[in-house]
């Protein structure tokens, strides 16, 4: 009888044990996930627009031609 409660207590505490493993795991990962999110991207500085668009709009940003825009300035 008490070695079936030790066998039973026993596999109870291996269980515990790779929960434990387990949960310690998924912690760390949380950590380097939060890590790698919280740190700030760094963009590259904006370069002047050499296009042939004057006053357009691209997407979500206006782009135009400074040289353009005073070569056309009557159409503009």
């Amino acid at each position: 009888m008490e070695t079936d409660l030790e066998n039973k207590a026993s596999k109870k505490v291996e269980a515990l044990k790779r929960l434990h493993i387990n949960m310690d795991r998924k912690n760390q990962l949380k950590r380097k996930n939060k890590e790698k999110i919280t740190s700030k991207a760094v963009f590259p500085k904006k370069e002047t627009y050499i296009g042939s668009h004057i006053k357009s709009k691209l997407g979500d940003e206006y782009a135009s031609n400074k040289s353009y825009e005073r070569y056309y300035k009557d159409l503009t």
